[in-house]
């Protein structure tokens, strides 16, 4: 079982780095991850292997995040997001997809043979596998370098700022990934010899199919 979770489980902690065994900061999110996490866990009393993975960011023009911005940067009125501090841990959709097969393929078509205790696991009631991966790119990015990269890859000015009040309008509770931030680093899917195939941000950007 693949259980989708998000690194807002970590809670708000600005610039440090998170990897799955770091501690969080409890808040709503971590709260709402938390909850769900633990009923995915359930699936463990009945021998059910399971992976969750904490997703971040997910790059794609089609949608999200990046679909939602395409049209003002696209006019060119475009720009950072709060003061642009806060770090974005992103991933490219194609290596979102790609991650996620290589755990099923890795350690949950396999499971009996990845019956072993890491800093990525969890403590279950039995010896069922649990496996907890970040979703995120290797190279997170402050809000102020990723609006600067989306304007050139569009050839459009970046010189606006929107406001924290306008993106809790926009994307709700979501805002809060965006104007706090989150340093998120894949190291569970690093460990395991994963391959990035879009580990930057312009690589994401340039490279991507709709």
């Amino acid at each position: 079982m693949v259980s989708g979770s998000a690194i807002g489980w970590y809670g708000a902690q600005g610039d440090k780095p998170l990897t799955e065994s770091s501690g969080f900061e409890t808040d709503f999110a971590h709260q709402l991850c938390h909850e769900w996490e633990q009923l995915a866990l359930k699936a463990t009393k009945h021998g059910v292997p399971v992976a969750i993975v904490r997703t971040g960011v997910v790059i794609h023009p089609d949608g999200g995040m990046l679909g939602k911005l395409l049209t003002p940067f696209k006019m060119g009125v475009g720009g950072q997001l709060g003061d642009g501090k806060q770090i974005m841990s992103w991933i490219s959709r194609e290596d979102w997809v790609g991650a996620v097969i290589f755990i099923i393929e890795k350690h949950l078509a396999n499971y009996a043979d990845t019956q072993t205790t890491d800093d990525h696991s969890l403590e279950t009631i039995n010896d069922t596998p649990v496996l907890v991966y970040n979703l995120t790119a290797p190279n997170p990015v402050t809000n102020h370098t990723f609006t600067k990269t989306l304007g050139a890859w569009l050839h459009r000015p970046t010189f606006f700022t929107l406001p924290n009040f306008l993106l809790k309008l926009i994307f709700g509770e979501m805002s809060t990934l965006l104007i706090d931030g989150q340093k998120v680093v894949p190291q569970a899917l690093q460990d395991a010899g994963y391959d990035f195939k879009q580990p930057t941000l312009k690589q994401a950007l340039e490279e991507q199919k709709s």
